[in-house]
């Protein structure tokens, strides 16, 4: 235990990059008008990061019941971004939610000796906020939400 001080030191430049790579996928969702859209930013940001895949579920607030449902499901995809790996995996789920939508997103990643390169914090008060924003943004009405060409630019730009 007295070694992992120094041992974090030297692995804080790497939590530093992710952190900020968490920091821009929640600003890029700012620009989402739809599920697709916000599936297609968490994978580009998590590409190359610490994950090894993430799963994105969003059911129907609105349609919730009193028997422990979540409501229609209106959006899920699973994305398997390091498909070399066999390890055994753990995953972080975050849940978010609105008066429309909610949802989770659940984080895998391998288990291994090295530790997580992550500030968990930055997951939980940066990019479930971000999730929850989309999910007011994000109307039952969003095909007929028109999107200002500047955001489609930035859409098509949007890399990490």
């Amino acid at each position: 235990e007295f070694g992992r001080p120094g041992l974090r030191v030297r692995e804080q430049k790497g939590v530093i990059t992710q952190n900020v790579r968490i920091r821009q996928i929640a600003s890029a969702l700012e620009h989402a008008a739809d599920w697709e859209y916000v599936s297609d930013v968490l994978h580009s940001g998590l590409e190359d990061g610490d994950f090894s895949g993430f799963r994105l579920r969003v059911y129907d607030h609105t349609d919730d019941d009193y028997n422990g449902s979540k409501g229609t499901v209106v959006y899920t995809r699973s994305v398997l971004l390091k498909p070399d790996l066999d390890e055994v995996e753990w995953s972080l789920n975050l849940e978010f939610q609105s008066e429309t939508y909610r949802g989770q997103l659940e984080l895998n990643c391998p288990y291994s000796e090295q530790s997580l390169m992550i500030d968990v914090n930055v997951l939980l008060q940066v990019l479930s906020p971000a999730l929850c924003r989309v999910c007011r943004n994000i109307t039952g009405e969003e095909r007929y939400l028109r999107i200002p060409e500047r955001v489609i630019a930035k859409r098509a730009s949007a890399g990490f």
